[in-house]
């Protein structure tokens, strides 16, 4: 049998190799968001991305600094909408790039103002990767946060263990003390409830960069679940086969125009005309 070549294996939605299963294919890659330590093995680092690291490490800090303005995303369209209350001073490009963002967290697309026929189609590629990069620079802080939060729940779960073993109370208990029940709810809360990026959006911006061959592999229930959807669970190809630790993975093909929820391939990103390959695990 003739030896393939392996094609570029990218890891999605995740972007943080410490994050992921331990049960991965060989040789499977992150994207690099661009940032600082970013750039060797095991991420991969895009040419076309346009922020070199220190631009991308202060474009992280300013959007967070930003954000951290507002006790939700809503309030940047309010500040939009209302200028007369903005407090940078009536500052459109400020407003207009914060309700930009807004947008884009919630749907996953840029913001496109009426075309300048004077526009080149190059500007439009520049911008659209500018864009593609701020989302994978703000997916991987919010990645790091809502881990950190687990880290903090599971720290506290186990002190309000030790709490209702130090007091003497169980659950039962908990049920005639409402003032401690509901302190002890609040312990137990998951990280789960703090918001990560969309998936669709993370992907987007990934296959804004990925070479046209690459192959992506995931394990997030949110992804194969929106796969199994659309299409069936196959064996994977010959040329993936031959990459180390594929047991228990599975391929799906699907465009992805589709899967990203369009109902046709969008003429302005070119990107998403194609058919992607994905190995998947249930159980990983």
């Amino acid at each position: 049998m003739t030896k393939l070549d392996v094609p570029l294996l990218l890891h999605v939605p995740g972007l943080q190799p410490e994050f992921a299963s331990s049960r991965m294919p060989a040789g499977v890659r992150f994207m690099s968001p661009g940032l600082p330590r970013t750039d060797a093995s095991p991420f991969w680092v895009s040419g076309e991305l346009p922020f070199a690291p220190a631009e991308a490490r202060a474009c992280l800090n300013e959007m967070i600094s930003l954000g951290e303005q507002f006790r939700n995303t809503r309030d940047l369209v309010t500040l939009a909408l209302q200028p007369q209350i903005d407090p940078y001073g009536g500052n459109d490009s400020v407003r207009k790039e914060m309700a930009e963002l807004e947008h884009f967290a919630a749907t996953g697309e840029s913001v496109v103002s009426e075309k300048d026929p004077l526009q080149s189609e190059e500007s439009l590629v520049a911008v659209s990767a500018i864009a593609a990069q701020k989302a994978l620079i703000l997916a991987w802080n919010l990645e790091s946060r809502v881990h950190e939060l687990a880290g903090l729940h599971d720290t506290l779960a186990k002190a309000a263990g030790s709490f209702k073993g130090l007091v003497g109370v169980d659950d039962e208990d908990l049920d005639e003390l409402p003032g401690l029940s509901r302190t002890m709810g609040t312990l137990n809360s998951g990280a789960e409830d703090i918001s990560r990026m969309n998936w669709r959006t993370v992907l987007s911006a990934v296959l804004r960069f990925a070479p046209a061959d690459a192959v992506f592999v995931t394990t997030d229930e949110r992804l194969v679940s929106a796969l199994t959807e659309l299409t069936e669970i196959v064996q994977p190809d010959e040329d993936l086969a031959q990459a180390g630790g594929v047991e228990g993975f599975g391929m799906c093909r699907v465009p992805a125009w589709t899967l990203l929820g369009h109902d046709s391939a969008p003429a302005d990103r070119p990107w998403l005309g194609r058919e992607l390959r994905f190995l998947v695990c249930h159980t990983c």
